[in-house]
């Protein structure tokens, strides 16, 4: 073929053919089904781009959008809309949006803004003809200014239980700080249903190559895979270099150490113990941490019941945001508090860092590379370059950062934010919030749903009036001001004295740990505003803006974090059970920051819905911390230096920095291991099935399993002891909160004064049966009990024959199953008039905990006419012998003095003797009179050496019924005057009778079940 110049026009052939020949052939031959299919192709395009949370929130406003067409302005959906269409779409909508956020006003600018982006794309996605004029953009500004100004839209933000969750939340919040990413990159986003989140093998942890086993020399990668804008593209991840940071003073902000605790305590990894890792990792020829499980996400989801966290389930974003919220409320930050404040102190840290001519994108890289400007633009050079080769979160904790000063201030009183909000929600201001928003309903009639967002409402106004008028700290706080403040110490080990089971065996195949906890670590008890001298391990369980900060803050973040309680996580559902009477566990040393500390503060810490806190009053006062010491240091060194991977021999640069000395690294290992090990649980909710628990009742799983983890590198569950508060020289302490507060009330200084001048015997008894190690400081009664409760009982099942496969190993478990499931009263509802509670009370101490909450009677003697009545008990009669040809006179006052009387003078069985009283004895039903309790279980009225008794004298965790099985002082009869007496086996004097043999023992067990809520009049003996 030629053209008119004579020249050939037809395509040069290559090859076997023209190019693209046989592609054109396919279009040729099915050219008749693609004009159909792409007509269909271009009419089935939907308006969905983007990950699929931004796909579901264009849909959404698309579908509110059309249906405002089709309904309101009756117009067709096939002609494009116009701006003044949105203008009117968003103002009938404002008041049609229902909270996500329960109370919280809707929508906010936010949400009008990406309605207005969703809408204005949506147009020019669906119409080529659509515009939105300039015209159009001032009015809609102009609309957005009238709403606000009309609080049509508004600018509300608002603040939102085991020591794993403590563990694990340091780790994510430091982790994503240290990594300056996104939740999102390391967490799975909204959405998302694969794995896009960071898993373990994606962290490599590895000595280096000839170094000793030790933590100064563990190497950290951190691959982010799934970053955003590139979670479903290859080769577009990012890369991270972590070491352990040189100054051992920030351990604590440390995401390698914390991360080990983590997984030394789940058994993520191949050891108990931080050495045995590390040998583990030497051992290897990559000399790499091996992760038992590297499919697990790093971040895993909260499960609620029991109250953890499920390994195996990843979590999203909010929970970092809302963990750094609360933190920010328990210091008393003046200002927003959000997740992405880690990001954003990361970037301006790093923009003031030292500018190294390392690893640039320079225009000298592009030109090596031959790559134009527009290549270097779309990232090409970048790719080509890699990741950035720098420890940045440890040049970051070398520095002293800059101040910000645009950022928000802390309170001077850090605790005053946190006390003002958490205060309970009165009726009065319930009423009040009903009022404001125009409703009739009746307080009562309220759900607890309903409760729960008027809670949330109040205390979301207690935050906003408190924040203007809060002094804040003033500006200059310059880093380094402070002096130079140690190290937290690890965690020692705790008194012996504290009753304990058995350490459970082999856990996933790791080895039982010895038992230790902590000691204070105040240096001045007396400043309550050295929030480092609290002790850093006792915080538990439903979170930052970044300022600069000294030492002193830095070490505050510890205390906030790792402070000086530790909650199991669940104390929303303690209002529903009564705190039992139940004495505080022996031999803690008494430590003041242990006794000054918070447990309403150590909760938020913990994540703990903050509706959930009954009260802060006991909050120990804090000084402002300025928790973002993480995210805006800076670094002064700039001397490079290179590491290789043994694995993967990757090079990078890192800060030159004095090699740490080894007693440095040594306490590494101990700050690890100890943090590991630690298991106190300060939880009522364990509190209240510890007994159970320890006196073997029941199963870890059926008890504190609920509240608690156990295995691994954990020591065994034990519970947390509060001390009095009220008296500086008071010894009194507890495991139970509400027994503190009932003895607080009554506490002063001549009582304990009283108490301090009376000489305890603190000669130590112990006892002789074989095998028992029990011993005791308390007296020949606490080795009588212990006798009598443990070796004289026989164990057996209920002889009721419920639970038939359930056997009681000790007598005072026994007794307690008889009163509670037996003794005709319990369980009994609330008799008090016009009460809507159906729900049926266990024993007299949950009962009266209602009556005390729900209606106000908080005397005593007020809640006796709504207890249910006591059933009458039948009373043994003084009597001689009535056994025929009998000449002995001699008045038997009891039950067990004739059957010791038939068995040891007359030559009887003890069946035959056990009938013959059957038959022959008499008896009287007598109705006893209720025991005074008070709400939390233990007596209204006690004596001087009950309300202040050490706790040593509480031996064996001392059963919730003991009050009844104390001295005569205590109680109004003589024991033996019961056929049922409590302690059969002591006389009046306290002396030991001579007991029956083993099987009268077990015979007559039943008989002598302990009443604990009976306390008639001392009959006098018929003669």
């Amino acid at each position: 073929m030629s053209d008119n110049h004579g020249h050939n026009s037809a395509p040069t052939k290559r090859g076997r053919g023209r190019p693209g020949q046989a592609s054109i052939d396919k279009i040729i031959v099915d050219a008749d089904k693609d004009r159909v299919s792409s007509v269909e192709a271009l009419e089935g395009l939907k308006f969905e781009t983007g990950p699929p949370g931004v796909r579901a929130i264009k849909s959404l406003w698309t579908a509110r959008f059309n249906a405002f067409r089709t309904h309101v302005l009756q117009q067709s959906l096939d002609v494009p809309f116009t701006g003044t269409d949105i203008i009117r779409f968003l103002d009938s909508v404002i008041g049609k949006l229902d909270a996500v956020d329960s109370g919280k006003p809707v929508p906010s600018l936010s949400i009008i803004h990406t309605a207005c982006n969703v809408l204005r794309k949506y147009g020019e996605f669906r119409w080529s003809q659509f515009t939105f004029t300039p015209h159009d953009t001032a009015r809609l500004e102009s609309w957005i200014n009238q709403a606000v100004e009309n609080k049509r839209l508004h600018f509300i933000s608002r603040g939102t239980d085991n020591f794993d969750i403590v563990v694990y939340k340091c780790l994510y919040v430091v982790l994503v700080a240290a990594l300056g990413c996104r939740g999102g990159d390391v967490a799975r986003s909204n959405g998302y249903k694969g794995r896009e989140y960071l898993q373990y093998h994606h962290i490599e942890l590895y000595l280096e190559s000839g170094a000793k086993p030790e933590y100064k020399n563990l190497c950290g990668i951190v691959t982010l895979e799934y970053v955003k804008g590139s979670k479903d593209k290859v080769n577009a991840s990012q890369v991270r270099y972590l070491k352990p940071l040189d100054d051992s003073e920030f351990i604590h902000v440390d995401p390698i150490a914390l991360l080990l605790v983590h997984c030394l305590r789940n058994g993520l990894v191949h050891g108990t113990t931080v050495q045995e890792v590390l040998n583990n990792a030497a051992a290897r020829p990559d000399r790499h941490v091996q992760w038992k499980h590297p499919g697990r996400p790093v971040l895993t989801a909260w499960a609620r019941k029991p109250k953890r966290y499920d390994l195996d389930t990843v979590t999203g974003p909010h929970q970092i945001t809302n963990t750094i919220k609360l933190m920010g409320m328990l210091c008393g930050l003046l200002g927003r508090a959000y997740g992405h404040a880690l990001r954003l102190g990361a970037a301006r840290d790093f923009a003031h860092l030292p500018t190294r001519n390392t690893h640039a994108i320079t225009d000298e890289v592009r030109n090596y590379l031959g790559h134009s400007h527009a290549a270097a633009a779309a990232g090409t050079t970048e790719r080509y370059v890699g990741n950035l080769y720098r420890e940045v979160w440890n040049e970051r904790a070398e520095g002293g950062g800059v101040q910000h000063h645009r950022e928000p201030r802390f309170a001077v009183d850090g605790s005053a934010q946190f006390e003002t909000v958490e205060q309970p929600v009165t009726r009065e201001e319930i009423q009040t919030e009903l009022d404001e928003n125009g409703s009739t309903r009746d307080i009562d009639s309220l759900t607890i749903i309903e409760k729960k967002t008027i809670h949330q409402r109040v205390r979301r106004k207690r935050l906003e009036a408190f924040n203007p008028s809060a002094m804040a700290e003033p500006r200059g706080h310059q880093p380094g001001a402070a002096p130079s403040l140690p190290m937290s110490h690890p965690l020692t080990p705790i008194s012996v004295n504290i009753p304990r089971r058995p350490a459970i065996g082999n856990v996933n195949g790791t080895t039982p740990i010895s038992e230790k906890t902590h000691t204070c670590l105040c240096t001045n008890d007396n400043d309550p505003t050295n929030l480092w001298t609290l002790e850093p391990v006792t915080l538990d369980e439903n979170s930052l803006e970044q300022v600069d900060a000294s030492e002193s803050d830095i070490n505050a973040l510890q205390a906030v974090v790792f402070s000086a309680n530790d909650d199991g996580g669940t104390m929303d559902s303690d209002e529903d059970e009564a705190l039992d009477e139940y004495e505080g566990l022996r031999g803690v040393a008494t430590n003041a920051a242990m006794r000054e500390f918070d447990e309403e503060a150590a909760g938020v810490v913990l994540g703990m819905s903050t509706t959930a806190l009954p009260t802060a009053r006991n909050a120990v006062p804090t000084t402002p911390t300025s928790l973002s010491t993480i995210s805006t240091t800076s670094v002064n060194k700039t001397a490079p230096n290179t590491r290789t991977s043994p694995a993967t021999s990757a090079t990078a640069v890192i800060v030159s920095a004095p090699l740490i000395p080894i007693s440095v690294s040594s306490a590494a290992h101990e700050w690890i291991d100890s943090y590991a090990k630690y298991n106190v649980v300060k939880n009522s909710q364990f509190a209240i099935q510890w007994k159970e628990f320890y006196d073997g009742e029941a199963s870890f799983d059926e008890s504190v399993g609920n509240h608690s983890m156990r295995g691994n590198s954990r020591n065994e569950p034990s519970p947390y002891m509060f001390h009095c508060r009220q008296t500086p020289a008071c010894t009194y302490r507890t495991i139970k909160l509400g027994l503190l507060e009932q003895h607080e009330g009554s506490c002063n200084d001549d009582l304990v004064a009283a108490a301090a001048h009376e000489e305890p015997d603190t000669s130590i008894l112990r006892c002789d049966h074989p095998g028992c190690s029990f011993e005791t400081s308390s007296g020949r009664r606490s080795l009588e009990k212990h006798r009598q409760d443990t070796h004289d009982w026989i164990p057996k099942p209920c002889e009721h024959g419920c639970e038939p496969g359930k056997i009681y190993l000790k007598k005072s478990a026994y007794t307690d199953h008889q009163i509670k499931i037996h003794s005709g009263r319990w369980p009994a509802v609330c008799s008090f008039p016009e009460c809507t509670e159906q729900k049926q009370f266990k024993d007299q101490h949950t009962l009266a905990y209602h009556l005390t909450k729900a209606h106000g009677l908080t005397d005593a003697q007020a809640r006796l006419p709504y207890l249910p009545p006591i059933p009458a008990k039948r009373q043994w009669i003084v009597q001689s012998c009535f056994k025929s040809g009998c000449t002995n006179t001699t008045m038997m006052p009891s039950k067990s003095r004739m059957l010791l009387h038939l068995t040891s003078y007359h030559k009887l069985e003890t069946d035959a003797a056990d009938d013959l009283i059957e038959k022959n004895a008499k008896f009287e039903m007598v109705t006893p009179k209720a025991r005074v309790l008070g709400p939390a279980g233990n007596a209204k009225k006690r004596s001087k050496d009950r309300a202040f008794t050490d706790a040593d004298e509480a031996e064996d965790a001392p059963s919730a019924r003991g009050a009844a099985k104390r001295s005569k002082k205590q109680t109004s009869v003589e024991e033996d005057e019961f056929e049922d007496a409590p302690l059969a086996g002591i006389t009046k004097k306290g002396s030991k009778k001579q007991a029956p043999s083993k099987e009268n023992k077990a015979d007559d067990a039943p008989s002598r079940l302990a009443n604990v809520q009976a306390a008639p009049k001392k009959r006098k003996a018929k003669k």
